[in-house]
C-alpha cells in the first residue's frame, strides 16, 4: 500500500520555515484555498474560522488520492493505524465526547476522519453548506455532522483518543490506552496558542 503523507495548508498561514521542515521530515506540501465559513461566520468561535477549509481534503482525488485518515494538528500519532484503509465505507469518524455534556452522544469528532476523497463530493458540500441546519459554533464539525448524518461509520475511541474521556472517566482511558491510536487534545493543547 502506497501511503503518502500531505499537510494541507492555507498559503500565508505556515511559514516558508515551517513548510521546509515539514518536508524535510517526508510530507507533501499541498496549498488549499480558503472557505469561508456560511453567513459570513456569524455564530463561529474564532478560533475556528478557518476550519471549513477542510473540506477540501476531499478533492484530494485530484492528486491521485483514494483515501486518506485526515488528523488535527492537535493530535498525536502513537501507533500504525493501516487497517483504517481496509474498511468498506465512504466516511467514518468517532464519536464525540465532551467534558461538561451528561454521557456520550451520536455526534461525531471531525479531529480524526477516514474518507474516499471524491471532488463531486466536496462539490455537494459546498452546494449546501449555506442552507445546511446546524449549530454554527460548532464549525465545519457541525455541518458534516448534518451532512453525514448517521451514514457516518463510527469508529472506536482508540482512533480518536479524546482527551475528555480522561477527564470524564479515568478508568474508561486507562483500560483504553493499550490499543489507543490517536490522542486528540481538545481540551489542553500539546503546544502554545497564538493569541
Amino acid at each position: 500500500m502506497n501511503m503518502r503523507r500531505i499537510l494541507v495548508y492555507i498559503p500565508g498561514s505556515v511559514s516558508a520555515g515551517s513548510l521546509c521542515l515539514a518536508t524535510a521530515a517526508g510530507w507533501t506540501v499541498h496549498p488549499v484555498s480558503r472557505i469561508a465559513p456560511p453567513h459570513h461566520g456569524k455564530g463561529v468561535n474564532r478560533l475556528y474560522l478557518d476550519q471549513y477549509t477542510k473540506l477540501n481534503i476531499w478533492t484530494l482525488d485530484s492528486i491521485g488520492i483514494k483515501s486518506l485518515v485526515y488528523v488535527d494538528a492537535d493530535t498525536l500519532v502513537r501507533r500504525n493505524f493501516v487497517e483504517l484503509f481496509t474498511l468498506p465505507y465512504n466516511f467514518a469518524a468517532v464519536p464525540d465526547i465532551y467534558r461538561d455534556h451528561p454521557g456520550f452522544t451520536v455526534e461525531f469528532n471531525a479531529g480524526v476522519l477516514f474518507l474516499r476523497t471524491s471532488t463531486a463530493v466536496f462539490e455537494d458540500m459546498l452546494s449546501k453548506i449555506g442552507t445546511a441546519r446546524f449549530p454554527p459554533s460548532m464549525a465545519e464539525q457541525a455541518f458534516l455532522n448534518a451532512y453525514f448524518g448517521l451514514q457516518a461509520m463510527r469508529l472506536p475511541y482508540a482512533y480518536n483518543a479524546n482527551i475528555a474521556i480522561k477527564w470524564r472517566s479515568p478508568a474508561l482511558w486507562k483500560a483504553m490506552v493499550p490499543d489507543v491510536c490517536i490522542v486528540h487534545y481538545t481540551l489542553d493543547k500539546p503546544f502554545p496558542l497564538q493569541g
